[in-house]
């Protein structure tokens, strides 16, 4: 328990170094909550009393285990939030060579569903095939435009891939 305090007590001093270099001044006080889930990244929630404009107050860290395909997610998510699929807006990305030592992105906070507390347990086939549809309606030019924007080249399969995982990320519910 005293390794994990310590990593979050690190992982906020990360943090408040890149807000500071994103807002350029000190970040107002915050508390940082981890999020469950997460198999490939660490996610944490916080929220700014007085956020710069245009960024919400309530805000998501992922801090993601390793930089292969990181920058091709945010790029992917980035893209299809910019044609209207609801994904969370990714607001400021980095590699492993950041303050936290692994690739991250601060993205706006979007509450999760959960399927079985509201009831729609047995619509989830097709809530799910829906969401799938609607991400695969999503012009793959502007996938590949912002994948080329973040120094990204991939194959069609790999795009679809790719794609899927965004899905999962985007249906995974949020506390």
């Amino acid at each position: 328990k005293l390794n994990a305090l310590k990593s979050e007590i690190e992982i906020r001093l990360a943090l408040i170094e890149e807000l500071t270099v994103w807002f350029a001044r000190a970040p107002p006080p915050f508390a940082l909550h981890r999020l469950s889930g997460g198999e490939s990244s660490d996610c944490f929630r916080f929220d700014l009393d007085e956020p710069p404009a245009g960024i919400p107050q309530r805000l998501v860290l992922r801090l993601v285990r390793e930089d292969g395909g990181a920058a091709r997610e945010c790029a992917i998510q980035t893209a299809v939030a910019a044609q209207g699929f609801p994904v969370p807006r990714i607001f400021r990305e980095g590699s492993s060579a950041s303050a936290f030592h692994r690739p991250f992105s601060i993205m706006a906070f979007a509450a999760g569903r959960d399927p079985i507390a509201d009831g729609a347990v047995r619509r989830l086939p097709q809530i799910l095939a829906g969401t799938m549809h609607d991400l695969h309606a999503v012009p793959s030019d502007a996938i590949r435009a912002s994948l080329g924007a973040h120094g990204e080249e991939i194959s069609r399969m790999e795009l679809a891939a790719t794609i899927e995982e965004t899905a999962e990320f985007a249906l995974a519910p949020a506390d």
